[in-house]
Parts: C-alpha cells; sequence; structure tokens
C-alpha cells in the first residue's frame, strides 16, 4: 500500500497503472455504504459493515472462478480501504443529520 503511494508521488502521470489501480479499486467502493443505505432503508449500520467488507471478496471470488480481470490481494485491500472511507463519511453524514432540526 506504502508502496503504490511513494510511486504516485515520486513517478505520477495519468497513464499510469498504479493510479488506475488506486482509482479503480478505491474510488469506486467508496459509495457502496451510500448505496446499501438507499436501496435498504431498514438496514443497521453493523449490516451495512459485514455486506460492504464480503463485497471486495465476492468480486475477487467472480474473477477467479469465472477467470476474468486480474486477482490479487492488493484489490482486496484497496476495496476494502475503499469501502471503509464510504463507511465512515456514512456515519460522519448520519452525525451531521442527526444533529440538524
Amino acid at each position: 500500500l506504502l508502496s503504490y503511494f511513494d510511486y504516485l508521488v515520486n513517478h505520477f502521470h495519468f497513464n499510469s497503472w498504479p493510479l488506475f489501480n488506486f482509482v479503480g479499486n478505491v474510488v469506486f467502493f467508496i459509495p457502496i455504504a451510500f448505496l446499501l443505505n438507499a436501496t435498504f432503508k431498514k438496514i443497521k449500520p453493523y449490516q451495512i459493515f459485514i455486506v460492504g467488507l464480503c463485497i471486495p471478496f465476492i468480486v475477487e471470488g467472480y474473477q477467479y472462478i469465472f477467470k476474468c480481470g486480474s486477482v490479487d490481494i492488493d484489490d482486496i485491500v484497496f476495496n476494502t480501504a475503499g469501502f471503509l472511507l464510504g463507511f465512515a463519511a456514512l456515519a460522519i453524514e448520519k452525525k451531521i443529520h442527526k444533529f440538524k432540526v
């Protein structure tokens, strides 16, 4: 993980594989918590957390079983990090709206 950030900082250009890998695996998983919350109105935060942590394994398992894409532990780590960022943002958003009257 740190090597990706080091590479991005020291060798940044828009066609770099680490940038594509980071964006594709972190940024695209950030909205999952919001999507689960919006889709299932009665879902509890712990359920969002459990489902969100399972999704990266489901995606990588699908890629492994059907031989599409590349299966890599970095993908699972980045996907999980993206989900956790989104989950934290959802928690903050809920606290902010809870205090508004």
